[in-house]
């Protein structure tokens, strides 16, 4: 077993991958067999491989989107806009679930973050034309770390909105 069964890297503009590699991942089927073990002497016996114990199917759709350069990560947002197509839509499984939005990016810095929060969510919701708050169920602003004397690395993390995910594409 290799790791590219289990991982596939992409070389891709981060727009392009976005707006196509959820519709290409929602058509594809990948599957990797986990074999059994066999002792050396069982090895030596059968020149058959062995039997697959497990078979592990690879998810059809994105769970998580994680934008980790934070100077441009809230430029990529825009691309989530009609995310999936009415043609998608129909492929999706009853129980399905939009992926989580990971954008890191930076703000100013303040004793408590409140204000950065708003205006962090605010720039988002401008991005991706629907409001999100941080009161936003599954919506959170997370404080990364100091990265000058003013300046601030967050990470805004929330669930990418249906009227987002499936609004139709201009």
């Amino acid at each position: 077993m290799e790791v590219t069964d289990f991982v596939k890297p992409f070389v891709a503009d981060g727009h392009d991958f976005i707006r196509t590699s959820t519709s290409e991942l929602l058509r594809s089927h990948h599957e990797v067999k986990i074999l059994g073990k066999r002792s050396r002497t069982e090895a030596k016996a059968s020149t058959a491989p062995p039997e697959p114990v497990r078979t592990i199917e690879r998810p059809r759709f994105f769970s998580h989107y994680v934008m980790n350069l934070p100077a441009s990560a809230l430029t990529f947002l825009p691309d989530f806009i009609g995310l999936y197509s009415e043609e998608d839509r129909r492929l999706l499984p009853p129980d399905f679930e939009l992926p989580m939005v990971h954008a890191y990016c930076f703000s100013t810095k303040s004793d408590d973050n409140v204000r950065e929060g708003v205006q962090i969510c605010e720039e988002v919701s401008r991005q991706i034309g629907h409001v999100i708050t941080p009161q936003t169920p599954e919506t959170t602003i997370w404080d990364v770390r100091d990265v000058a004397p003013n300046k601030r690395m967050f990470c805004a993390s929330f669930r990418l909105p249906k009227e987002v995910a499936f609004r139709q594409r201009v």
